[in-house]
């Protein structure tokens, strides 16, 4: 049996070998991903200054503050539910890809997980609502000892990341297998059960790598948004940086969601998350493994 660090080891070399493999490909289907999800967060940012507007902005009646929150609240759910839909086509495409299967539409594929999504999203959500909310609730009984209202609080913490970490392979397990919510909660957390401590650090191994690569690409970013405070009122100027820093946060989303999605499947697939193709694109070789 693999031991952790071959098994962390043979599942960057499956992903990288993929990735090698259809290079072009894959970062085409991840940018029309990545494109839609863009998408998703315009209309997002459309929708809440329509509702502003509708509701009064800041000469807003107490009433139609309510209703505003509680609109936004629903409208921020939905588009949740809707981008974490369309990340998840990401692992189908790498699983038909791989497997040389018919390859459905992004957004038609995104529509058909959205029922299992919402049921996943409203489990997440529920329960980070209900953790936080009891640690409130302790927090304004114990009054206002800074010492002990913290302690709620860091309690409700440490459940909600026990909770993401017993459930982060729900989403790969409804977009792969077409499990429902709660099926796919229950095969994730079954999984991470029985590969605790491999899982663990291939987690943290994810999180120091996705880190890095995110203070990388913000550098570009962040030039990018102090040429565009220095521009000032030059309009054509402005343009053409936002321009850029659409482009350059599309490329930064791509790269993330390619590490981690590929990352990800080929680590499920080496721990039995998920069924093994014939052809492992980095399996060790048959005397390598005679040694082992």
């Amino acid at each position: 049996m693999a031991g952790p660090f071959e098994t962390i080891y043979y599942s960057i070399l499956d992903a990288v070998g993929f990735f090698l493999k259809k290079p072009a490909a894959l970062m085409l289907e991840f940018a029309k991903v990545a494109a839609i999800g863009m998408i998703v967060q315009v209309a997002f940012i459309f929708l809440m200054m329509g509702l502003g507007i509708a509701t009064g902005g800041t000469s807003a009646t107490d009433a139609a503050m309510i209703a505003f929150v509680a609109a936004a609240v629903l409208i921020a759910i939905a588009f949740f539910i809707a981008t974490t839909a369309v990340s998840a086509t990401a692992y189908c495409i790498v699983d038909n890809m791989l497997r040389q299967k018919e390859r459905a539409g992004i957004i038609q594929k995104a529509l058909a997980l959205l029922p299992a999504v919402a049921g996943y999203c409203a489990i997440m959500i529920g329960l980070f609502v209900l953790v936080f909310g009891f640690a409130l609730g302790a927090v304004l009984l114990m009054g206002g000892d800074a010492v002990l209202t913290i302690i709620p609080m860091l309690i409700a913490l440490c459940i909600i990341l026990g909770a993401v970490y017993a459930f982060q392979f729900a989403l790969p397990k409804i977009a792969l297998e077409g499990m429902d919510a709660i099926g796919a909660l229950k095969s994730s957390y079954e999984i991470v059960k029985k590969n605790g401590w491999v899982v663990l650090l291939f987690d943290i191994i994810l999180v120091i790598v996705l880190f890095g690569i995110v203070l990388v690409l913000s550098l570009p970013q962040g030039a990018i948004e102090g040429q565009m405070v220095a521009a000032g009122t030059d309009v054509t100027a402005v343009a053409a940086l936002l321009v850029a820093y659409v482009i350059f946060s599309i490329i930064e989303t791509v790269v993330i969601s390619l590490i981690a999605v590929n990352l990800i499947y080929f680590f499920l697939m080496r721990i039995g998350g998920i069924p093994a193709v014939e052809e492992a694109p980095a399996a060790p070789s048959k005397k390598r493994a005679a040694r082992r």
